[in-house]
């Protein structure tokens, strides 16, 4: 990535997403990210409720800005919105929701770079973005009430 400066850095990004629906279709969503950058760690964490009908109902401002959730038959998929470019998560389960598996996706517009807030918030261009390793696992229970 590029800062605004043009100084070019290297970072790895740990990103975990905690999703909860209760029984009333209500979903919680819980993401936090780990910024490994040269043997120093950041830390981010942030959370929100969504209802059924996809209105944000609770959360700190950097969660709920530029991000949708929709459900759908055995689908969940979270879209979110950089300054330039976008983050496509879907998490499909089997007809018994006994297992899932993930698909992240990034986008840009040609040779435009992926222009995204920091976990410092301050802007960065993202030259280069993979996706090391997609996984998911399903529960019972309320991950967020233990």
């Amino acid at each position: 990535m590029k800062d605004v400066d043009d100084r070019a850095r290297h970072r790895v990004i740990s990103h975990t997403m905690g999703i909860y629906v209760s029984s009333n279709g209500r979903v919680f969503m819980q993401t936090s990210r780990i910024a490994h950058v040269r043997g120093n760690r950041a830390v981010n964490s942030k959370g929100s409720s969504i209802s059924p009908d996809g209105v944000i109902k609770t959360a700190n401002s950097v969660a709920s800005r530029g991000r949708e959730i929709s459900m759908s038959g055995r689908s969940i998929v979270e879209m979110v919105k950089f300054e330039s470019g976008a983050r496509r998560v879907e998490i499909s389960f089997d007809e018994g929701f006994r297992s899932c598996s993930l698909k992240v996706q990034y986008g840009k517009d040609g040779d435009t770079p992926i222009v995204a807030r920091g976990m410092n918030t301050r802007l960065h261009a993202v030259t280069s973005i993979s996706v090391a390793s997609e996984h998911c696992a399903i529960r019972d229970g309320n991950m967020f009430g233990e």
